[in-house]
């Protein structure tokens, strides 16, 4: 809770990927002090997977928009491992018994964009800090 006894807004909360507008993007990548995993949403990550960015364009956006991935795609160590494995059925498991609700169809195209855009080992880091700082 906020100290003003509102709950967190998840957008300030979560990093995400941009969206597209036409030529302009639009940056959505909700930053924290320490990344949560971009898998389950729950946990905070302990590596991330290097990725080439791309875009996904999903019927449920508004015409013209589209979803740009960022370079890096976080993972706490259950869903990291999942991922690895290409078990992208036990990542929408996995995600579905932590958040009481189905991944978007949104979120499990940017995971299997995740998978075929993927660009070297992945790279772990310390729970608690951020890889971001520097960048």
């Amino acid at each position: 809770m906020t100290s003003d006894s509102q709950p967190p807004n998840l957008f300030d909360t979560v990093p995400f990927a941009g969206v597209k507008d036409g030529d302009q993007v639009i940056d959505i990548g909700l930053s924290t002090e320490t990344p949560v995993c971009d898998f389950c949403s729950a946990d905070p990550a302990v590596v991330y997977f290097p990725v080439e960015e791309f875009e996904i364009v999903h019927p449920g956006l508004i015409q013209g928009m589209a979803v740009v991935s960022g370079d890096r795609f976080y993972a706490c160590g259950p869903c990291a491992e999942l991922f690895e494995a290409g078990k992208l059925g036990g990542l929408r498991r996995r995600y579905t018994s932590l958040q009481q609700s189905a991944p978007s169809d949104s979120a499990v195209a940017l995971w299997l964009g995740a998978k075929n855009h993927r660009q070297g080992d992945p790279v772990t880091f310390q729970p608690g800090t951020n890889p971001e700082q520097g960048r």
